[in-house]
């Protein structure tokens, strides 16, 4: 929450001792920066932004996509897609 009322929600990408860079809309590249003597609370969301069972509807090659989106924080300039890249997954069973 901002000294002015507002509610920011965002993924954190960058801390600084002045100010906290985030990225409030997941379809932009475009950051949100905010000064640090403009905020008022801060703290981690208690829920995923992902939604619930995603991956159970996920082909394996749909998650490997996914895991590099996320690793390159949806930059599609990141080196991440601009290569064959070597994913090594351990998968565990899962019971239930």
């Amino acid at each position: 929450m901002l000294t002015n009322g507002k509610v920011v929600v965002g993924q954190t990408m960058h801390v600084k001792a002045d100010h906290i860079k985030a990225r409030s809309n997941a379809l932009s590249q475009q950051p949100l920066v905010v000064a640090r003597d403009n905020i008022e609370e801060s703290f981690p969301a208690k829920v995923s932004p992902m939604p619930p069972g995603l991956v159970d509807v996920l082909s394996q090659s749909q998650i490997y996509d996914l895991l590099v989106y996320l690793q390159a924080e949806g930059d599609p300039t990141h080196e991440a897609f601009q290569k064959e890249q070597l994913l090594l997954i351990r998968i565990f069973p899962v019971s239930g």
